[in-house]
Parts: C-alpha cells; structure tokens; sequence
C-alpha cells in the first residue's frame, strides 16, 4: 500500500504531489551520508517530470521551482541541520554500510526532515531505533508541517498513540476505525 502511494498509484493523488517512503529497514550501501541523501530526494525528478509536460506559462515557474530545490540541496547547512535533528551529523562522509541499522533509520529520518513532503510514510519507522531515537521520530512526527500527511504503518501502539489523530487498524482481515481503537 505504502508504495503504491509512493509511486501515486492511488486514485486522487496528483503526479506532481511529493511523497516520502521510509522503509522498515534503510539498507548499507557503499554511498556516503551525504551522497544518499541526495540520491533519495526526489524533487527534482518530480519536477522535471512536470516540466516535460507543462505549457508556456508555467515553464519560467517550475524552473524556478527548480532552482529553489537546487539551492536548498546544494546548500550544505541544510544538509547538516537535518542530520543534527537526529543526531547522525558527524557521519556525513561515512558510508552507509559502516552505520548500524538505527543511525541508517536515523539518516532516513534526516531525509524526511530535509525535503519536508507533502506525504510522509513511514513503515515501521520505530525498528532499529533506541529509546532516544525512538523520542526523536516522536518529536519530529509531531512537529511535521501541518499540509503533510503522515501515513504510519506500524505495531508499535505507544507510538500510534502519541502521534496519530487518526487510527484505521488492519487485524485477522478486519478493518476497525478509530472508535474502537485496541480493543481486545
């Protein structure tokens, strides 16, 4: 589900709308922090994809578009900021593979925080994470602009009772709303 989102499978979300998928895991790989980072912030193939496709009068506004998000990801106290967010600055010429599998979730986390998009999904976002991890995500699901929607898949309740307004839960092939939020 998470990734038909992602990929704006989903009757009603528009091509041009920003989302952001952490997965369960975020895999080692030989990248730096700071290259993956980078690498996982896609506005600006979303906004490439709408240049392709727009007519006159908006070409000049999604290349400046382009411009702005070119600026922000090129400028490295924006880069650094996130990271602190989450602790994980000091590893920003390290590569992945040499992170543990919570200062990568942690690094994932620093993403979301960077691009700020317009959806925010995040599977399983506790896995991996310490206790002070786990305070930090909490803080930064509760502190994400108000025009992002958060989407959380997760089977940890303290964390979905903390931060969601809004609980549809999945169990033995039953959908339950928020009225009847745990029952036993």
């Amino acid at each position: 589900m998470l990734k038909n989102i992602k990929s704006r499978n989903i009757l009603g979300i528009a091509s041009d709308t920003d989302a952001f998928l952490l997965y369960q895991e975020v895999l080692p790989c030989a990248e730096t922090v700071r290259e993956f980072v980078i690498k996982n912030d896609d506005r600006l193939a979303i906004l490439e994809d709408m240049l392709d496709d727009a007519v006159d009068d908006e070409v000049e506004e999604i290349c400046n578009e382009i411009a702005e998000v070119e600026s922000l990801i090129s400028d490295e106290r924006n880069l650094i900021g996130a990271l602190s967010r989450f602790g994980v600055e000091l590893f920003i010429d390290t590569p992945m593979s040499e992170l543990s599998g919570g200062e990568r979730k942690r690094v994932g986390l620093s993403i979301a925080a960077l691009i700020n998009p317009s959806i925010l999904l995040l599977d399983e976002p506790t896995n991996h994470l310490d206790i002070k991890g786990i305070g930090q995500l909490i803080s930064f699901i509760n502190s994400v602009n108000s025009t992002t929607a958060v989407v959380i898949v997760s089977h940890n309740r303290d964390l979905i009772d903390e931060v969601c307004s809004d609980v549809t839960e999945m169990k033995n092939k039953k959908v339950r709303s928020d009225e009847e939020r745990w029952p036993e």
